[in-house]
């Protein structure tokens, strides 16, 4: 039986240690046949960052963590890209000042990780564009730009709104550079929890595609019941007796009264 991935949100972990994963590169392999930069909104726990996890495994050209996955029989010609990957949920948001502080150290780490060491702008901002530009020019390829919790620094002080204003402003400067950056960045993959990042922080992004409605998306991240019904079933089997011996559920209840509860 294998493992559940509780917690881990690391799609070589996962891979490399064998744990349960849910086929989803099907509906990423689609991502990758337009050209345009995608923003998807779904709850906290969902599965965004995993999901940015994969994505970007798979543009590292990581073959081989895809073996039997769909993907991997797939015509997809796994040409490795260079990767700019930002997480925002870490980001320390005590005021506007330690947030900038926070997104110009998280791009400096990159440039330092990629040897762009010449960088030294002064603003997020402006060293964003700038790492952009540096690793364009180090490949000779668009860099693939991944962010994930785009709006959690924002949520982060929602009770506060003088300050996540301010935060909100310093973002949308931040994510301004991607228009700016039209012509040298590539696949574009940007996850928050609410859907008014898009319209707010994400204004000047005019082409802009809003997955989070979209049906062809809709089962991107999370579960769908049959697989659920397909990965899970031996799990509902052992927690079907460990709750009739815990007294939760009827000694005559079955896999099938069981699936009915989680449902519910």
């Amino acid at each position: 039986m294998k493992l559940l991935p509780i917690g881990v949100a690391d799609f070589q972990t996962i891979r490399k240690r064998d744990y349960i994963y849910v086929d989803k590169t099907k509906i990423i392999y689609n991502l990758f046949q337009i050209d345009s930069p995608y923003f998807l909104s779904r709850p906290r726990r969902f599965g965004k960052s995993l999901l940015v996890s994969t994505v970007k495994a798979i543009l590292r050209g990581q073959r081989e963590l895809f073996k039997g996955l769909w993907i991997d029989q797939s015509d997809y010609d796994w040409q490795p890209y260079p990767i700019i990957h930002l997480s925002l949920s870490s980001v320390r948001t005590d005021s506007v000042a330690t947030a900038n502080d926070a997104l110009l150290s998280k791009v400096k780490d990159i440039a330092e990780a990629e040897g762009l060491l010449s960088i030294q702008e002064p603003t997020p901002e402006l060293f964003f564009q700038a790492l952009i530009k540096g690793l364009h020019t180090k490949y000779g390829q668009k860099p693939a730009i991944l962010i994930d919790e785009c709006d959690s620094p924002i949520l982060s002080k929602i009770t506060e709104p003088s300050l996540a204003a301010g935060i909100q402003d310093t973002l949308k400067f931040f994510y301004s550079v991607l228009k700016d950056m039209e012509k040298y960045r590539g696949f574009t993959f940007i996850t928050g929890v609410t859907n008014f990042a898009q319209t707010s922080i994400f204004s000047g992004l005019n082409n802009l595609a809003d997955l989070t409605l979209d049906r062809e998306y809709a089962n991107i991240c999370g579960f769908t019941i049959d697989e659920f019904d397909t990965h899970f079933q031996d799990r509902l089997e052992e927690s079907l007796e460990e709750l009739k011996e815990f007294g939760e559920l009827d000694q005559a209840d079955t896999v099938v009264d069981l699936r009915k509860k989680i449902l519910e």
